[in-house]
């Protein structure tokens, strides 16, 4: 994990990136499955790096990070469109693209295909993802 976590940071240092996404998946608990789908319990944890701003983090596997028993002890990313497993980037960081040096009146530009002010990553359709790939 260090190691993820240095190569966001350096992404970070490049004036052109506004943001980083991390997304770690663990491999598999072998011993014990979530009843219903079958899928074997995984860790998955996301922090989004964003310019002058604190990182975010998220635990969103379908078992918590630190728990020994998954069936009683259930993780919190357990359907889709939960505001606490959305991470939520502005479209302008995604665009930006300024000439060098950054003028302070530099505005992105947004192609007009694009809708919306924020993308929305729903954490729970990558969980899902994961889990039917195993």
């Amino acid at each position: 994990i260090g190691y993820l976590k240095e190569k966001c940071l350096t992404w970070m240092q490049e004036q052109y990136v506004r943001a980083v996404i991390g997304i770690k998946i663990l491999n598999p608990r072998q011993n014990i499955q979530e009843p219903g789908t079958g899928y074997f319990y995984r860790i998955m944890t996301a922090k989004l790096y964003r310019q002058g701003m604190a990182v975010q983090r998220w635990d969103f596997g379908n078992v918590k990070k630190h728990s020994r028993d998954p069936v009683n002890d259930p993780a919190g990313c357990n359907a889709p469109n939960l505001p606490a497993f959305q991470i939520t980037i502005p479209i302008s960081e995604v665009f930006w693209d300024p000439s060098f040096p950054i003028t302070p009146a530099y505005v992105p530009i947004i192609p007009a295909s694009v809708i919306g002010t924020n993308f929305i990553i729903d954490l729970y359709r990558i969980q899902r993802v994961a889990l039917k790939a195993s």
